[in-house]
């Protein structure tokens, strides 16, 4: 019996283990003798990019309006409809803390039904609630929109896209996801001035509705003619390589092994949850969007109280969105070479390290020394959560564990901005706040170096 080691080297050959039990759970076996057709045996893009950029547009579009727009629409409603700004913004933090406990629920519906299915569904919903806001009166209608609002985002957003990225690739997965991820950024500079602009010229309400509109338009038909299922419905292995198809003799014997011996590299939620591995990676997440989430609220204000002008605060917002992209690449791609929990630790520490300048950043007078750090970083977060949870769990289960993390991440994102906000009504100054976001990043990179994939076990049900 052949038994894995305990590193990282048995990633690869877990991956294609893991590839070839899924496909022959799904009940789809490809014949190698089997005619594939001549347009997909010619085709010189592999599929999977095209997979990539359907969940691109899906967070460009998710995220832009659902996330980085309603800082420009809570203004309007709180002046507009009299709510005040705390009641406002904390239906909107509800919003948040709904997606989050609904990930795990998706996480499941994704490996049923497909991405595809997931995202039609959320696709009308989001529609069908931009629509609403557009037409309600009363503050409880708004938080009833708000939650169906929330299912909505969590169907078109991060699990089900990452799930089908994932699937179609093993050995450029955290390219890929990188790539996909950049939408979240290019979503904020281009939502933000539009929705801006929109309501000047239409008004919020009809600013909503033409929302709605873009999201049928866009996000149904990029789902409907774009997601698949599995690699295996186009007659290629994940990241593009035909079945059959070895360029060495060694590596036929490899696939042969390992067609042979059927070793558990899926984690169900349940066992996944036992591991230490589990935890160091919630904990290291729960802290770092801890410090993430209140440093993204507040800094335009902070930088507006150290003499900075509203204009220069407000550019420094929007360079840490576009300097994010390139964070989103540069760690996606890191995770491709280097096992996913030093992309993390990486990014956790120069977030801290963007966190001391920050602190510092009256003595600098600029706070572009802050963004140039903390913005590049900042990108890591949202691409190296789903690569860890892949890396350390595998595939089968990987929604509802992957929703099941950011179920805790959404608590501790959402706690933070208030924490912050209340430091600063006590303290009338943020330095408090920022030293302590600088010691739990650190804290985040220590835990991120424990994440180390649980040791792959053989089941009673894959014996020999």
């Amino acid at each position: 019996m052949l038994r894995f080691a305990r590193n990282d080297c048995t990633l690869k050959v877990a991956t294609e283990i893991q590839y070839l039990e899924t496909e022959q759970h799904s009940g789809f076996v490809l014949n190698p003798k089997s005619k594939i057709p001549n347009n997909l045996m010619a085709q010189r893009i592999f599929y999977g990019w095209y997979i990539v950029a359907a969940g691109f547009v899906c967070l460009w579009i998710s995220v832009g309006i659902g996330f980085y727009s309603f800082p420009v629409f809570f203004v309007e409603l709180s002046e507009n409809l009299g709510w005040g700004r705390g009641w406002t913004t904390a239906a909107i933090s509800v919003t948040f803390i709904v997606g989050g406990l609904v990930s795990p629920i998706v996480g499941r519906l994704v490996p049923k039904y497909g991405a595809r299915n997931v995202v039609l569904a959320g696709s009308l919903i989001t529609s069908g609630a931009f629509v609403l806001l557009g037409l309600m009166q009363t503050l409880w209608q708004f938080y009833l929109i708000c939650l169906a609002l929330a299912v909505g985002l969590s169907c078109t957003g991060t699990i089900p896209t990452s799930y089908a990225v994932s699937d179609w690739f093993h050995k450029r997965r955290g390219t890929a996801m990188g790539i996909m991820m950049v939408g979240v950024g290019l979503g904020g500079l281009v939502f933000v001035p539009l929705t801006r602009k929109l309501i000047d010229a239409f008004g919020w309400r009809i600013t909503f509705v033409i929302y709605a509109v873009f999201v049928s338009l866009v996000l149904l038909p990029s789902a409907a003619a774009v997601f698949r299922r599995r690699p295996a419905e186009l007659g290629v292995l994940p990241d593009g390589e035909l079945r059959g198809e070895t360029k060495d003799p060694s590596e036929a014997l490899v696939r042969k092994d390992i067609a042979s011996t059927r070793y558990a590299v899926d984690w169900a939620l349940r066992d996944a949850i036992r591991t230490r591995a589990f935890w160091v990676i919630a904990g290291a997440f729960i802290l770092a969007t801890f410090g993430q989430s209140p440093i993204l609220v507040h800094q335009v204000a902070y930088f507006q109280d150290i003499g900075i002008s509203p204009e220069k605060a407000a550019q420094a917002l929007g360079l840490c969105a576009f300097l994010g992209i390139a964070g989103k690449l540069f760690f996606g791609a890191m995770a491709d070479r280097f096992p996913s929990r030093y992309a993390m630790a990486l990014c956790f520490g120069l977030q801290a390290g963007g966190t001391v300048i920050l602190l510092c950043t009256p003595a600098l007078g600029s706070p572009f020394w802050f963004v140039i750090i903390w913005g590049f970083a900042m990108g890591g977060i949202i691409t190296l959560e789903p690569l860890i949870i892949a890396e350390c769990f595998g595939i089968k289960s990987y929604g509802v564990i992957l929703g099941t993390v950011y179920i805790l991440t959404a608590f501790g994102g959402s706690a933070g901005a208030p924490f912050a906000g209340f430091i600063f009504d006590v303290n009338r100054s943020y330095t408090l706040a920022w030293g302590i976001f600088i010691a739990t990043y650190a804290v985040s990179a220590g835990l991120s170096l424990l994440a180390i994939p649980p040791a792959t076990q053989l089941r009673p049900n894959h014996a020999l």
